[in-house]
């Protein structure tokens, strides 16, 4: 008996997301680790970082100022540490979302991700477990990465002005977008790694 598992990969290379939170440094231990059996599989492979974010646009008003974009549609919470505001978490979560659209992204240049696998390296050993503002500036700077470049991405992910990002009418494109496919290919456990979907 033969068994043939067929798994299309049209341009044959091999994609795989990971799903995590930048607080998690579970997540961040592993990244931090893959990263150098990334670089072996070269352009074989495409990883692709995923965040996980919750809606709870029930909670209280203190919780939704502390944790939460979008009125509750954009939340994050590091229940290990609550030093950690929420609102903080889902900012890193875009700039390393931008971060990486961008580095994967400059074929002009040749691929640059390497520069996300070195901010990952950077904010892990660097950041004691709390990825604020500060230390992503310091990060993006280590790893030669425009920091007001990297943030008007962030900024255009809004359909709002800043200081409307936590109103209910807000949306987030880039969010939205990983909210959808983890609806459909997204694992119930994080972090962890979704092949080929």
């Amino acid at each position: 008996m033969v068994v043939d598992f067929d798994i299309k990969r049209p341009d044959n290379r091999v994609e795989y997301d990971v799903w995590y939170s930048s607080s998690n440094d579970v997540a961040l231990d592993f990244l931090n680790d893959f990263s150098s059996v990334d670089e072996r599989f070269g352009e074989n492979v495409l990883m692709t970082p995923r965040f996980v974010f919750w809606v709870c646009e029930d909670c209280d008003d203190e919780f939704l100022d502390a944790h939460c974009f979008g009125g509750g549609k954009y939340c994050a919470t590091e229940y290990d540490n609550s030093e950690i505001p929420g609102t903080d978490i889902v900012m890193e979560d875009l700039r390393q979302m931008c971060l990486y659209k961008w580095a994967y992204n400059k074929e002009e240049e040749g691929n640059l991700k390497g520069m996300f696998w070195e901010y990952i390296h950077v904010i892990h050993s660097e950041c004691d477990g709390i990825v604020n503002e500060d230390c992503s500036r310091n990060a993006m700077e280590r790893v030669d990465r425009d920091w007001d470049e990297n943030q008007e991405c962030v900024k255009m992910s809004f359909d709002a002005p800043e200081e409307d990002w936590k109103l209910h009418t807000t949306n987030n494109s880039m969010i939205d977008n990983d909210i959808k496919y983890w609806s459909k290919f997204g694992s119930s456990l994080f972090p962890s790694i979704v092949i080929n979907n």
